[in-house]
């Protein structure tokens, strides 16, 4: 069968598509350069060249791939990270330590939906630290990050139904109920909130390296676009004051348009 010839209003559609489409590219590379250009202009403006340069030449695939092997790599260190409860110098509070959290896993846990996974799994958890501590006088009560967390969800807002349950954490923290005051012992005794203040303390720290890996997932987004962020900072703690600095910077990010074009 033959081919059908194009018409003349059919080339002339084509040829209209075509260079729609070349202007639409000119423009959006055109509307890239200057979201840069302004990026860059408002990172000064901020002091954000304290933390990090953005220089005029643009990111590549190397160095986006460089990118994400640092994002990655924060994620590795918080994700192998071993949080200590108690040491082997305290002796059997690592284990009094662990069995409080157990009881008040396996009495106090609220769950709903597919959280009940997660109750067991602190069970088997707390179990097996038990069974290690009453073994290994040398070894310290520390667990992981995701128990880190658990534990904190579970403990930092006690509640319960009737008496039978107030007796329950009075005893955990060493609470005298006839002298309605602590009890003596209590100062040097395994607590409640004597574990909720050491996985507080925990948590608390892990917030800052969230502010780090917020930085280094920030720095991946700008790569994405062809920005390129060289990082002055190492220390944790910089990482922290860069975070808060960028958090308060009125930047092209803030802006819906320049926000829309950078990620185009």
């Amino acid at each position: 069968m033959a081919k059908r010839k194009e018409n003349t209003l059919e080339k002339k559609a084509k040829t209209a598509t075509i260079a729609q489409g070349t202007a639409n590219e000119e423009t959006s590379d055109e509307k890239l350069a200057f979201a840069k250009i302004q990026f860059r202009k408002n990172w000064k403006e901020a002091k954000l060249d304290k933390y990090a340069d953005v220089p005029e030449e643009d990111g590549d695939d190397e160095y986006i791939e460089s990118c994400k092997n640092d994002l990655n790599a924060a994620i590795d260190e918080v994700q192998s990270m071993k949080f200590t409860i108690y040491t082997k110098e305290d002796g059997d509070k690592r284990i009094e330590a662990a069995k409080l959290i157990k009881d008040a896993n396996y009495v106090g846990t609220f769950w709903e939906n597919g959280e009940w996974r997660g109750v067991l799994s602190l069970d088997k958890v707390m179990t097996e630290a038990i069974e290690k501590l009453e073994n290994d006088a040398d070894a310290d009560f520390e667990i992981d990050w995701s128990t880190l967390m658990f534990v904190h969800q579970l403990m930092k807002s006690p509640k319960g139904y009737g008496v039978e349950s107030a007796r329950r954490l009075a005893a955990w923290e060493q609470y005298d109920e006839q002298k309605q005051e602590l009890k003596p012992e209590a100062e040097n005794a395994v607590t409640y909130s004597g574990i909720l203040r050491k996985v507080n303390e925990h948590v608390r720290r892990l917030s800052f390296y969230d502010k780090k890996m917020n930085i280094l997932r920030n720095r991946l987004d700008f790569a994405y676009a062809g920005v390129r962020m060289n990082l002055k900072v190492n220390d944790l703690e910089e990482f922290v004051a860069f975070n808060d600095a960028l958090v308060g910077a009125s930047l092209p990010q803030d802006d819906k348009e320049l926000q829309k074009t950078l990620s185009e």
